[in-house]
């Protein structure tokens, strides 16, 4: 296996790729008993248009899909493949994002059967019909919870209000309609077209011998052989740089109103380096100016205005990007409004290269942090692979950052014309 190492933080990862083509990683920390293995799939709930390998034309799979397939796989020939894990002391989930499908397991003994047990059964998936159906139900009422749920609803919302066409808009498990459309036939369809070794990562932390874990791969059986040769074309719809609409409001059963507040991305051309280094720039950056110790986030915790749930992030796929702030409050006009006038200081102030340098220092010690769990190792690890790009890169670029970095961010991306605002409001409403 090939050695990746790094040599300030004096890490090293190994790779290579098993006989069936698929990459393999492995990540040995001596000391951590516990051992981590993560199958990553690149396929996620917004590949739900494209262009299948031999196809003329595109192919508009039903939303959902990629979670229904998440579900359908732990069912092996109607019997829970997670009691398999339990038996042999390991613990097992999956979870499917916008872009990826993640299978992972922790485990202290019996690695090397819990890792063939998860080879085995995402490569080689039986669907029935009947099984199919009973799926659906389970989804559905997935689905129908969801809506229920007020910060879900506020969430999608703003995602509704930020794009018109993009899938990133609907739910990742999909819709009741659209689950109903799904077949075993077209959950064949999928799984053929996207769990192929060369769109399959395998990612492994903990103390194991790389040339163990690599034994183990290349000792499972073929996956089955997929129809398709080469990789699906994802279609994206195009999108404006101003949002779909303006704001998002609703009345549910809450005690206090949520606010969010996004700000889309443009779609852009760029290289999995410069996304990269735009989403390491912009975490900082929204740090700065409104993490918990910043002057803006205090000002409006004194003022009564946010509370402890006020939250920010920033998330980038290859074709959408949003920063997302907000929280619960009494009052989302006022909070909305001080939040356009904070961003607007800084901007006339610029960024205060003292405080930015503060921020780095803190984003540096998370990343360490990484480094003390075989779980987190791992599932880095596969962050930054998914995204093609290389977690040991993390450092020199968050150290190349600069305060006029972050003040070329900020004039560019926090702009009152990218930003749409969702809005739940109690059912008796005080006032805004």
């Amino acid at each position: 296996m090939r050695k990746i190492s790094e040599k300030t933080l004096k890490e090293s990862v190994f790779f290579s790729r098993s006989k069936s083509g698929m990459p393999v990683y492995v990540w040995p920390k001596k000391g951590l008993r516990r051992k981590f293995a993560l199958l990553g799939v690149r396929y996620g709930s917004v590949d739900s248009k494209a262009v299948l390998p031999g196809a003329k034309s595109p192919e508009h799979m039903p939303e959902g899909v990629a979670h229904f397939l998440e579900h359908s796989l732990f069912d092996v020939r109607g019997k829970d493949v997670s009691e398999q894990f339990s038996e042999l002391g390991a613990s097992v989930n999956a979870m499917t994002t916008f872009t990826d499908t993640i299978y992972y397991f922790s485990c202290t003994e019996n690695f090397e059967k819990a890792a063939r047990l998860l080879l085995s059964f995402a490569g080689r998936p039986t669907f029935d019909a009947a099984r199919v159906e009973r799926e659906k139900q389970i989804i559905t009422q997935e689905i129908l919870m969801s809506n229920d749920s007020p910060d879900w609803r506020l969430f999608y919302g703003l995602l509704r209000s930020l794009y018109k066409r993009h899938p990133v808009r609907i739910d990742i498990a999909g819709t009741v309609e659209s689950v109903g459309r799904i077949d075993e036939n077209m959950l064949k369809l999928c799984h053929g077209a996207y769990y192929r070794p060369d769109n399959i990562i395998f990612v492994v932390a903990g103390d194991v011998a790389p040339s163990d874990v690599l034994r183990t791969v290349n000792s499972m059986p073929k996956p089955a052989r997929s129809a398709f040769r080469g990789r699906p074309e994802k279609v994206v719809p195009k999108e404006t740089a101003a949002p779909f609409r303006k704001s998002s409001v609703e009345k549910m059963g809450v005690s206090r109103a949520k606010l969010l507040l996004g700000f889309k991305e443009p779609s852009d051309d760029s290289t999995p380096e410069d996304r990269f280094r735009r989403i390491v720039l912009t975490g900082v950056l929204l740090d700065t100016i409104l993490g918990a110790t910043s002057e803006m986030y205090n000002s409006l915790y004194n003022r009564g205005i946010i509370d402890d749930t006020f939250g920010i992030s920033y998330t980038a796929g290859d074709d959408f990007g949003y920063t997302v702030m907000g929280g619960d409050t009494d009052k989302p006009d006022i909070l909305k409004e001080a939040i356009f006038e904070g961003i607007a200081k800084a901007k006339r102030r610029g960024i205060n290269a003292g405080e930015f340098r503060r921020k780095k220092r803190k984003a540096l010690g998370g990343f360490l942090r990484h480094f003390n769990s075989s779980e987190a190792c791992a599932t880095a690890l596969a962050h930054f692979i998914l995204r093609r790009a290389n977690i040991f890169d993390y450092l020199p670029v968050l150290l190349g950052l600069k305060a006029s970095d972050a003040e070329e961010r900020l004039r560019e991306h926090l702009c009152r014309s990218a930003c749409a605002s969702s809005v739940i409001l109690p059912l008796k409403a005080k006032g805004r």
